[in-house]
């Protein structure tokens, strides 16, 4: 009784072993298989930037030949206005001041009236606060402000946006719209914004090393 006991308990292993060797395990989507989804403008999450090893060097060359992504932008009167992530709930008629008509690529700036980096067919209508357009983008009214007079948070410090550049600006407001908690375990600063907070490069570190 015993021997069949055992012989059925080998046979029940080798069946469990079998249906699981089928069967791929759960793993989180990879970005270099497009698995990820681009930021886009009705806040969905973004992906957070890699951590790339340093010794990848096929995968760092293939990423500095590929063009970065701007933050959404748009260009009225000559002007250019970013996206500053916020949504507009304001009461509104609906008269449109105007239509977004045309569109460049994601890493573009525009560089017409009337055209954004991120589609055409949009309308939009100035608001109440000077400099600041708002987008209707999928029934979101989204908030943008002229970049000359736009200011952007990064760990409860303000800076102007003139001081950084347009891919760091779309870094940025992916970063804001993280919680506090997830923003802890962001390990990458952009280089530009790393600098402005007056963080210590390689060099100030090793000669502030030989001096102590």
């Amino acid at each position: 009784m015993k021997k069949i006991i055992f012989f059925i308990s080998v046979f029940l292993c080798f069946s469990l072993l079998a249906g699981c060797g089928g069967k791929q395990p759960v793993c989180a989507p990879n970005p270099s298989a497009g698995g990820a989804a681009r930021l886009n403008l009705t806040h969905g999450e973004p992906p957070a930037p890699e951590d790339k090893e340093r010794n990848e060097t096929s995968s760092a060359q293939a990423d500095s030949d590929a063009p970065m992504e701007k933050v959404p932008m748009l260009m009225l009167g000559g002007n250019l206005y970013c996206d500053t992530g916020e949504v507009s709930t304001e009461l509104r008629c609906g008269m449109m001041d105007g239509e977004i008509t045309s569109s460049v690529e994601p890493w573009e700036r525009p560089s017409e009236d009337g055209q954004s980096n991120f589609g055409s067919g949009y309308g939009y209508q100035y608001a109440r606060k000077e400099g600041t357009v708002e987008v209707n983008v999928d029934g979101q009214w989204r908030v943008f402000k002229l970049r000359s007079e736009l200011r952007v948070r990064y760990c409860d410090t303000w800076y102007s946006a003139e001081d950084v550049s347009d891919e760091t600006l779309l870094w940025l407001l992916w970063f804001n719209s993280l919680g506090e908690d997830a923003q802890m375990c962001v390990s990458f600063t952009p280089p530009d914004l790393y600098e402005l907070c007056g963080y210590p490069g390689a060099g100030d570190v090793a000669v502030e090393d030989a001096q102590g």
